[in-house]
This record gives C-alpha cells, structure tokens and sequence, in this order.
C-alpha cells in the first residue's frame, strides 16, 4: 500500500505520519509513504528530517536509524497554493494511479481545486 500525505510537517500531518511509519517499518502493511512538503527557511527534506527527529515523536522510531525511515518516505517539495491546474492534473494523475490512501491536510479547501476529481483506487 503506497499512501500520500500533505500537511506532514504540521501536528495532526506529523502523527499521521508517525502512525503511517510504525505501520510500514513494524506492521508492514504500509510499503511506502509520499509526503508534499513546502521548502521555506529550510528544505522539505530538512523540515521532513526535523519531524523525525524531534523529542515528541513516538518510542518506536528509536529502535530505526533515519535512514531506514527515509527509505520509506519520499518527500515531494511542493507548495499546493501554487499549482497549476493543467499541469498538475496531468502530474497527480500519475502519482494517485499508484496510491492507495490520500490524506489531505492543507488548510484551505481552494487547493483542492486543481486536483482530479476521480481518485476510484483511493481508500
């Protein structure tokens, strides 16, 4: 099962995140995870790599190293409140046609515009 996240550097995305590695890395039943992260003062991949190391996240991910948990999470650095709709149909239609879960946790609904409408392999 390959699963999409957005909104996985906020505190809700964050957990669903953590719950999404301990099912891939222990229960493996998630084979991998996609996670859009907007670049800022850091890269995606930075602020991707603070999360998993930050002093709140779960007991389990002690026993991994970060590589192994970045073996099962690629980061995409993107910032949805910039797509383009012709193209980004075109791109997330690729992208959604091997996802079996997407999770969408951006803040405003006007982002959703862009995105194809049907998602039928989507749980």
């Amino acid at each position: 099962m390959n699963c999409l996240l957005t909104g996985a550097s906020g505190i809700v995305g964050s957990h669903i995140l953590f719950e999404w590695i301990h099912k891939a890395l222990v229960e493996k039943t998630v084979d991998h995870i996609f996670v859009i992260i907007r670049d800022g003062e850091k890269t995606a991949k930075e602020r991707l790599i603070n999360i998993l190391q930050d002093k709140s996240r779960p007991g389990f991910l002690n026993e991994f190293s970060l590589e192994t948990c970045l073996e099962k999470v690629t980061v995409i650095p993107h910032d949805l409140s910039k797509v383009s709709t012709k193209a980004s149909n075109a791109n997330f239609s690729l992208l959604f046609g091997f996802l079996y879960f997407f999770c969408n946790l951006i803040t405003s609904l006007k982002y959703l515009i862009a995105y194809p409408t049907s998602l039928s392999n989507i749980g």
